[in-house]
């Protein structure tokens, strides 16, 4: 499963259509920390159970892209969607920090973290995404969405943390 997903994430950059945000953003996945492929998705149970066991932060990561990916359609010209894409794929890039060790206590500033890491690797090409997935937690983290874009990646979170919720019905 695991491999599948990394290929469905690398296929997902492709439809980001800008070559420098694509670029940057296919680095960024490139140096993620190996636990970003591995680990649950969360410790709780706010989380679809196929996200619990191994590969599971990837597996969601990719739902959120699909999400952000449909929301692209309905957005354009209005909203950048090459942005919302990179930040929809790399919203939970720190979400067990970012050194060789995945820690738990990492999860509740992992928005920072992650914008962290993305702007050391992409500098100002990444900094709209980075304040996007710094404030993707919404309400539950410590920087709320400023802007339109950055409450749909908030919002794609949500829907693809329940993804079971509404896909079996």
């Amino acid at each position: 499963m695991v491999d599948n997903v990394r290929a469905e994430l690398f296929l997902m950059i492709s439809k980001i259509t800008d070559p420098l945000l694509n670029t940057v953003t296919m680095v960024a996945l490139q140096e993620a920390p190996a636990h970003f492929w591995t680990q649950p998705s969360s410790a709780g149970n706010h989380h679809p159970p196929d996200e619990h066991g191994e590969g599971g932060l990837a597996l969601h990561s990719l739902r959120v892209a699909r999400i952000c990916w449909v929301l692209c359609q309905s957005v354009q010209p209005r909203l950048n969607p090459n942005v919302l894409m990179s930040a929809g794929i790399t919203h939970d890039i720190g979400r067990y920090g970012v050194d060789v060790i995945p820690s738990w206590y990492m999860l509740s500033n992992h928005p920072e973290i992650g914008a962290r890491f993305l702007r050391e690797i992409g500098g100002n090409v990444m900094e709209e995404v980075a304040r996007a997935v710094e404030s993707h937690s919404g309400r539950w983290g410590k920087i709320l969405p400023r802007n339109e874009l950055e409450w749909l990646v908030h919002y794609a979170d949500c829907v693809a943390a329940n993804y079971l919720e509404w896909s079996s019905d």
